[in-house]
């Protein structure tokens, strides 16, 4: 059902129940819009699809997914991510975007990491993803995780502005700019973050320097 080339995608909506229910083996499900069912957008019966364990999102953040997959060890797996604004009607995950896939490969410990970009921006929401075996097995939705969008914080620390933000947004650069109404000004900010806890920190003095406002910028 679906395929990786757009045109074959399905628009699966508005069922009192899953958006897609899969019984048997060698079924494949890509690239579908799946939204505003009452139950998961897609889900497996007892044994189909050989039981495909779906991929567990660890980070959502406005233009990447990563996570990790645990399943046959050294096989190859397509990770689908999906883009949904809500879980409604009835809080399931759903999968109304495509927003890009990858292929990973487990290792002997039958586990895999993966990270995907996107080539648009997401301000809020969740993402969804799915795991299709090198037989066309897809896996179930998997729980959704809720984009985190970038923003930074600023505290007195020691005589010195702090400028943090969590170290989530680790693909992000941290830009400063003299002036912000001149958007060439813009400039990367010189050497390596510092990391406290959860977050990533640059500190600036205070005294004899000039103003300066900050951005995070999407590597």
């Amino acid at each position: 059902m679906g395929g990786t080339n757009a045109a074959d995608a399905n628009l699966i909506a508005n069922n009192n129940g899953f958006g897609v229910e899969i019984l048997g083996q060698g079924n494949t499900v890509s690239g579908n819009s799946i939204f505003r069912n009452t139950g998961r957008a897609i889900t497996l019966d007892p044994a189909a699809n050989t039981n495909q364990s779906a991929p567990v999102l660890t980070a959502a953040t406005a233009t990447r997914a990563s996570g990790t997959l645990t399943s046959l060890s050294n096989e190859t797996y397509r990770i689908e991510v999906f883009y949904s604004p809500d879980f409604n009607p009835n809080g399931q995950p759903q999968a109304k975007t495509f927003l890009g896939a990858t292929n990973v490969t487990t290792g002997s410990n039958s586990n895999a990491n993966f990270s995907i970009s996107f080539n648009q921006t997401i301000s809020s929401g969740f993402l969804t993803a799915t795991a299709t075996d090198p037989v066309g097995d897809t896996s179930a939705i998997s729980d959704g995780l809720a984009v985190s969008v970038p923003s930074l914080n600023i505290a007195l620390v020691g005589g010195q502005a702090r400028v943090f933000w969590l170290t989530n947004f680790s693909a992000f650069t941290l830009q400063s700019n003299g002036n912000v109404v001149q958007p060439n000004g813009w400039a990367d900010v010189p050497g390596v973050p510092g990391i406290t806890g959860s977050n990533f920190f640059r500190d600036f003095a205070l005294t004899g320097a000039p103003s300066r406002f900050f951005r995070l910028r999407s590597q």
